[in-house]
């Protein structure tokens, strides 16, 4: 989404402040005006190029409710454009937290996740299973996958706002997959996520998804239309 910026320039009556007199100088300013014949103003009008503006959309979806009793799920996030294809995908999950004036709503249960894999036509992101133990504290690759996203987005050289051991309970699975085959082109982008835990899913626990994807907008000066390039 984006909003429509408008600058309005009124001129002043008078050019008082645009020119110095001295106070012996009592000769008027004239400066001769200048007008563009058709030719040179259609030369000029073609040099006005459209403005590209690339930023970062960030989406988000909500699964209300795992399968309770079970340790998988396959979660279909959505289906997309080839433009809208993601670079980056963040998971979370919540048990009783939402909507809980007696929780804390900044923490994220880890779930006990063995395994996470983002299915986008059919190609897996991360490649190999992450093999992961919360409660073994075998969580390195996942917390690794986070802080290289952070450095990817966070200016400098600073740290980032989780570590180690605080990442356990505000666990945020970060899967990166800016380095797709874009040589392969389809018209739809089927996003799925595959999920794997060593315990079975408690109740009321919701699973949270952002997807962040590059896109391109095309600012027109002449005409102020802004509109997504192609």
């Amino acid at each position: 989404m984006f909003g429509k910026h408008v600058l309005r320039l009124i001129r002043a009556r008078n050019d008082g402040n645009c020119f110095q007199v001295s106070k012996d100088d009592t000769d008027e300013l004239k400066v001769k005006h200048v007008f563009l014949n058709d030719v040179l103003k259609h030369i000029l009008l073609t040099e006005i190029k459209p403005t590209l503006i690339p930023y970062r959309q960030w989406e988000y979806y909500e699964l209300p409710s795992l399968t309770n009793g079970t340790s998988k799920e396959i979660w279909s996030i959505k289906t997309c454009t080839n433009l809208e294809s993601p670079r980056y995908v963040i998971v979370a999950f919540q048990t009783n937290l939402k909507d809980n004036k007696s929780e804390d709503i900044t923490y994220f249960n880890n779930l006990n996740i063995s395994n996470m894999k983002l299915n986008i036509n059919s190609e897996y992101y991360p490649y190999e299973d992450m093999k992961l133990d919360f409660d073994a504290r075998k969580y390195a690759d996942a917390y690794y996958m986070y802080t290289q996203f952070y450095k990817s987005f966070a200016s400098g050289n600073n740290y980032p706002i989780l570590d180690f051991i605080a990442f356990k309970s505000r666990t945020l699975f970060v899967i990166d997959c800016s380095k797709r085959n874009d040589a392969i082109k389809t018209s739809t982008t089927d996003i799925k996520l595959e999920i794997e835990s060593r315990k079975s899913f408690p109740a009321n626990t919701k699973a949270y998804c952002i997807v962040i994807h590059d896109r391109i907008l095309e600012s027109l000066p002449l005409s102020g239309v802004v509109r997504g390039a192609i």
